[in-house]
This record gives C-alpha cells, structure tokens and sequence, in this order.
C-alpha cells in the first residue's frame, strides 16, 4: 500500500494529439493532466478544469474541503490554458493571461501575500505577460514570456533561485536566468531548459540531483553538466530527466530504487542515458519513477513500484523501462508521487498506483494497472452550444427563444433563406435567452441558429429554426364595455367574443389612455377592480385573445368608485326582548337609551340586575309606567332602528 513520503509530483505535458478535435469557433485548447500529492487535475479541451482526490487544503478548487473519488469541476473558471498541481496547491493559467491559484497557503504559494487557504481560486495581478507555470511542493513558477522565470513561497535549500533562502509571499526573479522555455518544479529543487538547449537547476544537490558534477545545494541557477539538444525536461523529487530531440532520455540524481533507469541503483551527480530507449516523445518524472512516451502510442516506466505507479501488474521496482500495461494510443502522461495519470488519444483518462482518496473512478484506492476516470473525456466540449431553439412567426416579426448556455456572456442570432445556410449575423451581443427579428417580410420562411459566446470565444451553432412570417388575422372586439362604480371598486362586463381564450382589462386615468394592463388572462366576460380610489376617474377598455393574438380595443367605459351612503336615521329603535319564559317586551326608545341598555347588558347586569324602564303614561290615574328586566330572565333582544 502507499507510503508515508512529503514529497509530491507536479508536471504539466503540452498534447499534440487534439487535431482530431479542433472547432473551428474555439481557440485552440490543449488538453493537460497534473498530479499532486494526493490529488489529479485535467484540463479539457474546452477550457474547463476538472480535479479528484484529497481537498483537505481545498486543492480540489470546487470551494470546498471535502475529498472527491471522481472528478469535480474547478468552480468558476473556464478559458484555461495551463494547469499544474503542487503539493496541495493548485495553479492555471487562462487565455486573458490571468494566473489563478487556490488550495494550501501556508508558505505563501499561492502569491496573493498571504498565508491564508483557499478552496476556489484567487486571482494573482500583475505578473505581466505568462508563457508557462507550474508548482512545487509549497512554492509556484512562472515562466515569462521575456523568458526570465519568477516564484514565491517555501524557499528550503533555495528552490527560489533568489540567492537566500527566505520564504517570499510575492514574486521575485530567479538569478542570472534568461531565455528559458520551459520550466518544471517538485520538492526542493526547480530545472529550466534555455532556447540554447542547455539545461539548468538549483535548489537542494544532496544526491546530485542539480546535475552538475557535485552534491552541493545551490540557492542560483547552475547549468546541468554535458547536456545539449534537450527538448524536454521534468524532475522528480531528487532527480531530473530530459529528452534529447534525438529521442533518447536523460536522467542524473538519486537512484536507490532505479529512478535513472540506468540498469543500476547507483546515483549520478552527472546525466545517464536510460537503458533501452529510443523514438521518445514525452517524458514525465514521479517522486521516485520515471515514464517515457514512444512514438507509436506505448508508455513505459521505471524506478520505484511501491505503490504500483508504474503499473506493469506487478509490486517490484525497474532499473530499467518495463511497458505499461494494457495500455495503448497514449497521447501524454503525468507522474505523481504515488499514481499515474495517461490521456488516450480517444480522449480518455486512465489512472495507476495507490491514492487514499481514489484514481477518479468512484471506487479503487490502489491499482497495479490502469483503470479508467470516470465521466472524463478531455475532448468533449461542454455544452457551449445553445440548445433547443425555437421560432414562432408573427406578423411581421419572428420571435426566438434558447436554453441559457453558463457562462455565456452573449449570443449572436444568424439567419438564412435557405435550411442550412449560408447564416448572416442579424443581432449580436444578445445578453438573454430570446430575440425578436423584426426585419422580415409576412410569407417568407426564415432559418435561424444562435451562437454562444464564453470568454471572447463564439461556440458551435444551435439547432436551426425556421418560421414564416404572416399577417395576422385580428380577433373580434369586446362589445359593449361597461363599467359600474362601488365602493373602492369598479365593476365590468362585457359580450363574449368567439373563440376568445381570454381577455385583458387596461385602464388608465385619462380618457383615451395611455391604458395599462391591470389583468390578463381572465376567462370569464367580466371583472371587479378593487385596486382603485374612491373619488378617482377611471377609463377602461378590454382586449380578447384568440390563437395567442390580442385583437383591437373594445369601447371605453369609466367609472368613479364612492363611499356607500347609508339610509337616514331618525334618531329612534324598537327594542325587542325576549325572556326565559317565552315573553317578548317592546320598547321604543331613543338611540342613547339604546345605548344605556346594550351597555347594561355587555356588564352582565351590573351594577343593578334589573334595568329600569320609565316612560310616560297618560291613561287613568297613572303619569308614568316603569318596567324592571332581569338580566337573568333576558333570552336575546334585537334592536331595530327607523
């Protein structure tokens, strides 16, 4: 199984395998694996990145910490060009030039000035014009388009190139470096390859890994002894390998595990040509394993086997290249540390060795042979292409419609008089998913197919379209519009309209409008208002809608909604009252004398429990009538007033 080891590959291989698969719209992408300590990251040939494995550092960049077995998509970045993966860091280069990076900070390798973590990425200003990037183990590089290299971060036995050893949280320059075209970086060591074809290193030397003849660590570039013609160039943890244009390969450092593929286990402080090999196209270094790419599709490997890296089936460790098994039509390779990474020229990714969160295929930690990544091709283009367009003829117009297309910052409309083409841009710099092409003539039929457009660069066409135009056949009018006023309401009515599915109610606060539609879609011939004031005037017409075409404006009605008058009072009541033996009272009394009872009763008979009823009484001997209820003998009463 897999060893504890504080080492980590990173390495970034340029495919020249992606001809096949080349739209003519995109700008050319070119797909690239890396592998970091215990982690894989693709970049697709759209421009997308996608990573798995452990996320503890968030180096998997989908802005979370949590480990994935198969892959993610980087969150929020598209238009990638380059990719490289460090220890537990991340960092890409985009086609605007931009270098983004993410995951561990703790020595200040992501290059925003600080030490703080990230789980999606950051972007990194003013580093000017980038040709190449890549990641050690706690530090980055960027290869200049000047041709000067610059890196910040961990600094241990100067992997800066800087001449000190102090960790630095920005850019510096690497010394006495110019014309370099290529760069590579692992644990405590870096290597460049000049224009010249010469090969230089610096940082640790304490098992000749720096190449030149000695074992002392140097903090400033030395050149690597006897190379020339060098094409490519990687290192490993403590070792370097190069591929002469020859075709044969090239390695110095240490050996004890057969990393410089020499037959032997002894290190060199000087480059060995590795044993058996010839018609070599890509190279690529582990931590302690070497792989070389043939020309006719065939991968092989050598040195360390402890954790089934080099994936021939087996456990023991090569001094010399041994075949990859059941693997071919390879078109790059990445080596980790601990798993190999293989990109097919169909396209798919295959993954060796022992991982303790996955080789990306949702199940296996460990595998002596590839297995395939699931879910990943690196030759598919994520949908960029507008989909299910659809075009609905007007009169006079034709209206379009598309699923939206992430990240999309707008869409071009091109239009044909033939199915098929040739198209010609009517509307560009859309930035919604619908257009309305007005510049048409009724009874011809139009071809339609819409672009998206991410990062500057313009997708594959759409499905195309069609529709003819035609003029429409208005509906009839809504007769005999009127309007009744109530009390902050107005009520409508109208005559039904044949084959109307519904109607549309405008108003407006003037006669003759402007009208402003306050209901749609009502299907019966009538309709109350009540978001209204009452005192205010207000105009109304009505529309009906037949085969989705709204006809002409029906008569207008108004109305002004009041306050409701309630009937004059006289001032009295007849109180009626009913008690528990079935008697019924009544009495006609003014509205306070109403009022005395009510509240009376309301206090459940206090004061008093019997209310006093006096009136005047003009017959016999008798001036006044006084009647005593009970509040306990009252069943109900009702008031009414005249």
């Amino acid at each position: 199984m897999r060893k504890v080891w504080s080492s980590f590959m990173v390495l970034v291989f340029a495919l020249v395998f992606l001809a096949a698969y080349s739209p003519a719209a995109w700008a050319a992408v070119t797909p690239q694996a890396s592998v970091g300590e215990d982690f894989g990251m693709v970049l697709k040939a759209d421009g997308t990145v996608w990573t798995w494995g452990s996320n503890d550092y968030g180096q998997l960049g989908n802005g979370t910490t949590t480990n994935s077995s198969i892959p993610v998509q980087v969150y929020g970045v598209s238009g990638v060009t380059k990719i490289a993966a460090g220890y537990q860091h991340s960092i890409i280069l985009k086609q605007d030039g931009a270098v983004w990076v993410w995951g561990n900070n703790k020595y200040g390798q992501l290059g925003d000035g600080t030490t703080i973590n990230s789980s999606a990425p950051i972007q990194i200003n003013g580093l000017g014009e980038i040709a190449a990037i890549d990641a050690g183990a706690g530090y980055s590089m960027i290869l200049k388009a000047d041709g000067t290299v610059w890196d910040w971060g961990e600094n241990i036995c100067g992997v800066l190139g800087d001449g000190t050893t102090t960790p630095r949280y920005t850019p510096v320059q690497v010394r006495n470096l110019t014309g370099v075209t290529s760069i590579a970086a692992h644990l405590y060591h870096s290597i460049a390859l000049k224009e010249d074809g010469t090969v230089w290193t610096w940082g640790n030397n304490g098992n000749g890994q720096l190449g030149n003849g000695t074992t002392t660590t140097s903090y400033v570039p030395v050149q690597v002894s006897g190379l020339t013609g060098i094409i490519a160039v990687d290192c490993g943890a403590s070792f370097c390998i190069a591929l002469k244009e020859d075709g044969t390969v090239w390695t110095w450092g240490y050996n004890s595990k057969g990393s410089l593929g020499n037959g032997t286990t002894t290190s060199s402080s000087t480059p060995v040509q590795v044993s058996n090999l010839t018609g070599i196209t890509a190279i690529s270094a582990g931590g302690e394993s070497g792989f070389a790419l043939k020309e006719d599709g065939t991968l092989w490997g050598w040195g360390s086997n402890s954790n089934w890296q080099i994936g021939d089936g087996t456990y023991t460790n090569r001094t010399v290249p041994v075949q990859v098994s059941n693997l071919s039509g390879v078109a790059t390779v990445a080596a980790g540390n601990y798993f190999t990474i293989a990109m097919k020229e169909d396209g798919t990714i295959w993954a060796w060795g022992a991982t303790n969160d996955g080789l990306g295929n949702g199940s296996s930690n460990y595998s002596s042979t590839p297995i395939q990544v699931t879910g990943l091709n690196v030759n598919e283009f994520a949908s960029s292409t507008p989909a299910t367009l659809t075009a609905a003829a007007g009169d006079g117009q034709v209206s379009l419609s598309w699923t939206e297309v992430t990240d999309a910052t707008s869409y071009n409309v091109k239009r044909a008089a033939t199915s098929g083409g040739s198209y010609t841009t009517v509307a560009s710099g859309i930035t919604t998913t619908g257009y309305t092409d007005t510049d048409v003539e009724n009874d011809t039929t139009y071809y339609y197919v819409v672009t998206a457009t991410v990062d500057d660069i313009e997708g594959e066409a759409s499905n195309e379209a069609s529709a003819t135009p035609a003029e429409s056949s208005s509906p009839a009018t809504p007769a005999t519009l009127t309007a009744t006023a109530g009390d902050e309401q107005v009520s409508l009515s109208w005559t039904e309209v044949t084959d109307a599915t519904a109607y549309n109610v405008k108003r407006a606060i003037t006669s003759g409008g402007s009208y402003t539609t306050v209901a749609s879609g009502i299907t019966a011939t009538g309709y109350t208002d009540t978001d209204v004031e009452n005192g205010t005037t207000y105009y109304y017409v009505v529309t009906a809608i037949v085969d989705d075409i709204e006809g002409e404006a029906s008569n207008e009605a108004s109305a002004t909604p009041a306050e409701s008058s309630s009937p004059p009072s006289t001032g009295n009541a007849l109180l009626r009252i009913t008690t528990t033996v079935g008697e019924t009272f009544e009495f006609e009394l003014t509205s306070g004398e109403v009022s005395s009872f009510i509240s009376w009763y309301e206090s459940k008979g206090n004061p008093s429990p019997y209310y006093l009823f006096e009136k005047s009484y003009n017959l016999g001997p008798f001036n006044s009538r006084k009647v005593y209820v009970s509040f306990s003998q009252i069943v109900n009463f009702e008031v009414m007033e005249f």
